[in-house]
């Protein structure tokens, strides 16, 4: 889910979430906030938009915006683009990436890279995807599974109540989730 900005997040979501992370003054495309449906154990993300990605984002019935696939491609592939940098990489981003990359709009996914880029990263969404396929195949022990945090008394640096958001008690978040 991608909302303009901190304050646009709805306050409406305080009464039916929990909120394992609450991050106010998280910077442009950064979480946000994340959310956990109790009754589900799912949980949302909630990102900052970043240049465009409001007017390319999906209206949903209930009114949330939903990334598009081009916007995910252009984010997973900067993501992904790391390895070549010598940073590891959950492989789950890499198979994201791969399968968006095949599936998206090339001329929209163009638009979104430039959003998404870092500096030195290609100029174009293509030679991104070419790179970065690149680095997976010459760097494969790059990808690394993520490790979630399982200590319920580890607290977030970035995390504090912010209006009727209120960051939930990382025991219970273990507990639904298997972690934190």
């Amino acid at each position: 889910m991608v909302v303009a900005s901190f304050a646009s997040a709805p306050a409406a979501l305080a009464e039916r979430f929990l909120f394992p992370h609450v991050h106010a003054d998280a910077t442009d495309g950064r979480t946000l906030l994340q959310l956990v449906a109790p009754d589900e154990a799912l949980r949302i993300d909630v990102f900052g938009a970043l240049g465009g990605t409001m007017a390319r984002a999906t209206l949903t019935a209930a009114g949330a915006r939903v990334v598009s696939c081009e916007d995910l491609a252009a984010r997973l592939t900067a993501l992904v683009l790391g390895i070549a940098r010598g940073r590891t990489v959950d492989p789950k981003h890499a198979r994201d990436f791969e399968a968006l990359a095949r599936i998206v709009d090339e001329e929209r996914a163009e638009e979104a890279w430039l959003d998404h880029r870092s500096p030195g990263d290609p100029v174009t969404f293509s030679e991104g995807v070419r790179s970065a396929r690149e680095a997976v195949a010459r760097s494969p022990a790059r990808l690394v599974p993520a490790v979630y945090e399982v200590d319920a008394t580890a607290a977030c640096p970035k995390c504090r109540d912010t209006g009727p958001f209120r960051v939930a008690e990382r025991g219970r978040v273990l507990g639904l989730l298997g972690y934190c």
